[in-house]
């Protein structure tokens, strides 16, 4: 399966980006970047990052969406994963940043749920 990234916005103003496919060292920097890209935008609420079509992820993925928690801390902007299930969300409690990447970071424009 291709890799691909979409981007929506949703109505409480927040970047809704929709992973698909298997994130690997391949396609790593290109989600760190559209999560960074997204973080950046302005006016943004907050990113929220779905993984509902994520087959496969990776060290180097969680990697990724481990420093775009991080980017969003640091610019005081709200930040979600959602719907990772499967093999992917094993792969997350396993290394245990599950639930810190489900959780907003509670930074002034946290997301609502």
């Amino acid at each position: 399966m291709d890799f691909t990234i979409t981007q929506r916005n949703r109505d409480d103003g927040a970047a809704h980006l929709i992973l698909a496919g298997e994130i690997d060292l391949a396609v790593a920097d290109e989600v760190r970047q559209a999560i960074v890209d997204a973080i950046l935008a302005h006016p943004v609420a907050g990113v929220v990052v779905d993984l509902d079509q994520v087959t496969l992820l990776g060290s180097t993925g969680i990697s990724a969406l481990v420093a775009g928690r991080q980017k969003a801390i640091e610019t005081d902007t709200g930040y979600r994963v959602i719907n990772p299930h499967g093999v992917v969300r094993k792969v997350l409690a396993i290394t245990g940043v599950l639930p810190t990447l489900v959780s907003d970071p509670g930074t002034s424009t946290s997301l609502p749920r």
